[in-house]
Order: structure tokens, then sequence, then C-alpha cells
């Protein structure tokens, strides 16, 4: 069960999160737009 949660928890860490907020809110491909950055500062920029 350990190995599990660590495997897991593993796989969720390695999705970039600003990328994927930004490109599910529907406002294209973070890495194109702003300082192309796919860091938080740029994507609170990109979702306004």
């Amino acid at each position: 069960m350990p190995l599990l949660f660590i495997l897991l928890s593993y796989l969720l860490g390695t999705f970039p999160a600003a990328y994927l907020a930004v490109y599910l809110s529907q406002t294209g491909d973070i890495r194109l737009k702003g300082d192309r950055n796919m860091g938080a500062q740029n994507a609170c920029r990109c979702l306004g």
C-alpha cells in the first residue's frame, strides 16, 4: 500500500500544474504566451 501511494504521488507530481491550469481554461498553450515559461507567474498573467 505505501508503494502504491508513493507511485501515485510521483506521477501526480510530474504534471506541470501551471500548464494544465491554462490548458484546461482553454486560453491556449502557456508555452506560447507571455514569457513562454510554464511557471506560476506566467500562468497568472495568462489566466488574468
